[in-house]
């Protein structure tokens, strides 16, 4: 509701002759939410419905299968004891870098641990903490000949490889107020989003097991002193130790100085800070291409999704904003007679299903609704497009001496509700139906679309 809330207020706000189609689209959508919102309040959904919800299952079920693991590994050390099998080593003897030994950010055993080859112990202490006492931790980042550690923060860089680990970050919010998936989204968002340098960023979905949260990013860097965008990989990692500490550890692989030895060094650091890194050394290739391709061509990328429109359309940045994102035949919304809009919100998640009960009484009453109004108009469940399942909402009239024609398409998938309007300028006297222009952007955005739903 706050997303088409503020679209139809800058609407209003803009005044555009065009937009009066839009509104009206916009207004019976706002309705149809706004009802289904009601309805949700006095009906029971399932659980399934609810993200919270199922954010919450998924980390029961987590709890659940750790403690299984848990039992097993006990079953199976007691086993290994009983048949006199030698121990591995303990402290000295690296398993994979350090994977299935225990020795992981925040334990006790991490203390003077010797069985990395690429990573290196330091200690970083804290006095930020509920008993008001200082808090100690080894931290292992990449072998440097100069390491910079100062108080509660560490960092050094090799083989391509910048890791930074930092006690009591400033966050957004306290731990004990929020998740620590609120949190590092709100990091991220700030660290990576508001950088000038910044471009073709990907963010991947926080992955939140038990004490820690992870978030995977890729973006290009604008290196001004040689004029050439550099591929970047990311993950940052946000963890709560005991006594309520909060510890923020960034890994952020520099692809110019990268050698044969980054890959193991990503992997002792995945075994010690219990995180997966998605990154492989096709990756810097894979991202410059996409990105030269993004760049050469009309191809776009808008939130989560992707998808290819005819020559000459571009995004108005002037006109765009959180909540909408506005593509028009050379970039600017006030000269154009013709224009795409997109929104995206996870908020409401559940609208087409009730959408779907009866699509025959809604339309009924929308054209009831707007029968003074409209020359034209038409609902349709068109089914699964590569948004997930889809209505399309056309819409019609005639305005002095002209036709403003519009049709809105309402999908959605397991994550998020999309909504795309597009909107044309006809004579009068011609089909009330989009433009040729129009129609043809949609066809391509249609059958080259689809969701960004990994990193690479």
């Amino acid at each position: 509701m706050k997303m088409l809330w503020n679209v139809w207020k800058r609407n209003q706000r803009k005044n555009w002759k065009k937009y009066r189609l839009a509104k009206k689209i916009l207004a019976m959508v706002m309705s149809i939410s706004t009802a289904f919102a009601l309805t949700a309040c006095v009906s029971a959904r399932p659980a399934a419905s609810d993200p919270d919800a199922r954010r919450e299952q998924a980390r029961e079920e987590i709890a659940s299968n750790s403690k299984e693991d848990e039992k097993e590994e006990a079953i199976q050390d007691t086993e290994q004891e009983g048949n006199g099998e030698a121990d591995s080593g303990g402290k000295d003897t690296a398993d994979e870098g350090g994977a299935g030994t225990g020795i992981v950010f925040g334990s006790e055993d991490a203390a003077g641990y010797r069985g990395f080859q690429y990573l290196t112990e330091e200690r970083i202490a804290t006095s930020r903490t509920d008993s008001k006492k200082e808090a100690a931790f080894s931290v292992y980042i990449p072998k440097e000949e100069h390491p910079r550690v100062s108080g509660s923060s560490a960092r050094s860089e090799n083989a391509g490889v910048y890791v930074k680990v930092d006690l009591e970050p400033y966050l957004q919010y306290k731990a004990k107020d929020y998740s620590l998936r609120s949190n590092l989204q709100k990091y991220v968002d700030r660290e990576i989003n508001y950088d000038d340098d910044y471009f073709d960023i990907v963010t991947g979905n926080i992955q939140e097991t038990g004490q820690s949260a992870v978030c995977e990013v890729s973006y290009m860097e604008y290196d001004a002193w040689n004029e050439e965008y550099l591929p970047r990989y990311a993950v940052y990692g946000l963890y709560l130790l005991h006594d309520d500490i909060m510890a923020l550890v960034s890994v952020i692989v520099n692809e110019e100085d990268t050698t044969d030895g980054t890959q193991a060094l990503l992997t002792e650091l995945e075994a010690f800070y219990e995180m997966e890194i998605g990154w492989t050394p096709d990756f810097a290739g894979e991202k410059q291409e996409a990105f030269d391709h993004k760049n050469s061509a009309n191809n776009f990328e808008v939130y989560s999704l992707s998808f290819t429109l005819p020559e000459g359309w571009m995004i108005d940045e002037e006109m765009s904003d959180d909540y909408e994102t506005m593509i028009v035949p050379g970039g600017d919304s006030e000269s154009a007679d013709e224009c795409i809009a997109l929104t995206q919100s996870e908020d409401m998640t559940g609208m087409l299903d009730w959408l779907l009960e009866d699509l025959e009484m809604l339309k009924e009453e929308m054209e009831e609704d707007f029968i003074d109004e409209s020359d034209y108009m038409e609902i349709e469940d068109i089914g699964m497009t590569f948004l997930g399942r889809t209505i399309k909402m056309e819409m019609a009239e005639h305005v002095d001496d002209h036709v403003e024609a519009g049709v809105m398409y309402v999908a959605e998938d397991d994550n998020n509700l999309y909504m795309i309007y597009a909107y044309t300028v006809l004579e009068d006297g011609e089909e009330t139906k989009l433009s040729e222009s129009v129609t043809e952007a949609l066809e391509m955005l249609f059958e080259t679309g689809r969701i960004m739903d990994s990193m690479m």
